[in-house]
């Protein structure tokens, strides 16, 4: 009906999921975007009436006058633009800066799958120091990857491509085969950060109780820093983890306290 007001007969709607509608326009394109600013606006100041309640909308949209072939494509991705940049809409632009984002992800996933295959995947010890004595007392494991020139790249260029690829469990595990075996034959204690998606995974926790067995002597030296709780679907399964990771003699902190998601209902509700 709002389309309907702007658009008249200019118009085809389809709907191809639950939450995502595509108006395709025949019209000039200073028009469409006039009319499409008018159409969202409108959309957002309409509530919605649930029983008793009223619901808001809030509302992203991508637009493209590229060629039919690539119309739909490029929609989208101008939509993800739109809803990382949190506009209401972005017309889509053949320069590179829309396309950096797509372009750097395939890179990334590439050099990632790489340097797990090749073993190039490490853990790097920082130090914690003991304020009065100077001394380190125990070592955090950061995780660094080797790229195929011998470079250290920091995980701030592929962790989150990590995750999108569900690449992030394979990380997980190798940090903590490589950290155990480091640290196996010292009497340092050590941390190793573990995501809420981590201890959810059946296989994580199944890989981290198997090494934790086979490396007796590291359980009362493990503290497993829980990072952020945005994602944690399940506190039973967190909990159990917690408790049976506290049964081996390991110790659980949370990452950056605080912050974020980290609070003291958070620290509560995993007890």
């Amino acid at each position: 009906k709002i389309s309907a007001k702007y658009f008249e007969n200019e118009f085809t709607l389809y709907r191809p999921n639950s939450d995502e509608f595509i108006l395709l326009v025949d019209s000039n394109e200073s028009n469409i975007v006039e009319n499409i600013e008018k159409v969202l606006n409108d959309v957002e100041a309409t509530a919605i009436k649930i029983g008793n309640e009223e619901v808001d909308i809030n509302v992203s949209c991508g637009v493209s006058f590229e060629p039919k072939q690539s119309l739909l494509l490029t929609a989208d991705m101008a939509l993800k633009v739109a809803k990382k940049e949190n506009k209401t809409y972005v017309v889509y632009s053949s320069e590179k800066s829309l396309n950096t984002v797509y372009e750097n992800n395939i890179k990334w996933t590439s050099k990632l799958k790489d340097a797990i295959n090749n073993d190039r995947i490490v853990p790097y010890f920082q130090p914690i120091v003991n304020n009065a004595s100077l001394q380190p007392e125990k070592y955090e494991s950061l995780v660094r990857m080797i790229d195929d020139e011998g470079n250290v790249i920091s995980p701030f260029f592929f962790l989150n491509i990590a995750k999108q690829t569900k690449q992030y469990p394979k990380l997980t595990k190798i940090m903590i085969e490589k950290s155990f075996a480091t640290f196996a034959d010292k009497e340092e204690s050590f941390s190793i950060n573990l995501t809420a998606e981590d201890i959810q995974d059946a296989s994580v926790a199944e890989f981290i109780a198997q090494k934790l067995q086979e490396y007796p002597t590291i359980g009362n030296r493990v503290i497993f820093e829980i990072v952020e709780s945005e994602s944690i679907e399940s506190y039973d399964a967190v909990i159990a983890f917690i408790d049976k990771a506290k049964h081996m003699g390991c110790r659980i902190a949370i990452d950056d306290f605080g912050t974020g998601y980290s609070n003291f209902e958070y620290l509560i509700k995993l007890k």
